[in-house]
């Protein structure tokens, strides 16, 4: 239990000093985004937090295995190549 405790402690230190470094190194500044300079309606569009928050956990976690999981108990069909069938 200590261990588990202290790692929690390193990893929230860890995230609170690298924050700081990163904000000093890479200097926010107020330029706008392409998504509001470029904005076409189709690529380059703002979003809202929540979304992009979203969608930057997904690409992250790598979620695909867990959300397509629905996909395992289908059907094969003759043309999928993902889930033909091998003779036996």
């Amino acid at each position: 239990m200590i261990s588990f405790l202290s790692a929690l402690v390193v990893l929230v230190l860890g995230y609170a000093l690298y924050g700081r470094l990163a904000e000093k190194v890479f200097a926010p500044d107020d330029r706008q985004t392409p998504a509001i300079t470029d904005n076409d309606g189709v690529d380059f569009m703002p979003v809202k937090t929540h979304k992009a928050v979203l969608i930057q956990l997904l690409n992250i976690a790598g979620t695909g295995p867990i959300l397509k999981s629905g996909t395992r108990n289908r059907k094969a069909s003759s043309n999928d190549r993902f889930f033909k069938r091998t003779p036996a």
